[in-house]
């Protein structure tokens, strides 16, 4: 009697213990796997989603820490630049004359003997010129000439002799370029030394 009633207030808890010992075990063991698969995530906020089969990571890049090398650029060739082209020296410009002075060393002469014999008075002087250049230069030498052969004449030299002819006359110099001009006045006196008033 004594054993009937202890088996029937025990039987049915045993059982119950037993059941509830099995839904412990079965939640201890879903909270370990819990503890594993919270262990592989990434923590919250990242914006990352892990992929748990070791594959890449969404939206946050690759996984395992292997960062991709960059992608290797080509060097350009660098475009020579072109060297000037020298210039030819400028050919310095050919100077020229600005300015003709001429001088007579005698500007009265006589009318020349007609039998080239010595006069009295002399009937020949020299005449001498300058000539400016544009480079500052200056010059000695000019072409000749005379406004009247009858009265005097002059040579390449500048030998000028009176002609046979009293009166007055224009010797001219002119530059070998023939840009610049002058002139000066020669009085060719009589034999007698009257002079000879040309209008």
């Amino acid at each position: 009697m004594r054993d009937r009633l202890v088996d029937s207030l025990f039987r049915p808890r045993v059982g119950a213990i037993a059941a509830l010992l099995a839904l412990v075990l079965a939640i201890w063991g879903c909270t370990g796997d819990a503890d594993e698969i919270t262990g592989v995530l990434p923590p919250s906020g990242t914006g990352a989603s892990t992929d748990v089969t070791g594959g890449v990571s969404k939206g946050g890049g690759q996984s395992g820490g292997a960062t991709p090398s960059p992608t290797p650029t080509t060097n350009k060739t660098p475009t020579p630049t072109p060297s000037a082209t020298p210039t030819a020296e400028e050919t310095p410009a050919t100077p020229f004359a600005i300015n003709v002075q001429p001088w007579l060393a005698m500007n009265t002469l006589v009318v020349a003997p007609s039998n080239g014999a010595s006069p009295l008075y002399p009937y020949t002087t020299t005449a001498t010129v300058e000539v400016l250049l544009s480079n500052g230069h200056r010059q000695a030498t000019a072409q000749w000439d005379t406004s009247d052969h009858a009265i005097a004449t002059v040579d390449t030299a500048g030998l000028v002799s009176a002609g046979n002819t009293p009166g007055t006359v224009e010797i001219f110099a002119t530059s070998l370029d023939g840009r610049a001009s002058a002139s000066v006045t020669l009085t060719v006196l009589s034999k007698g030394g009257a002079i000879i008033e040309v209008d």
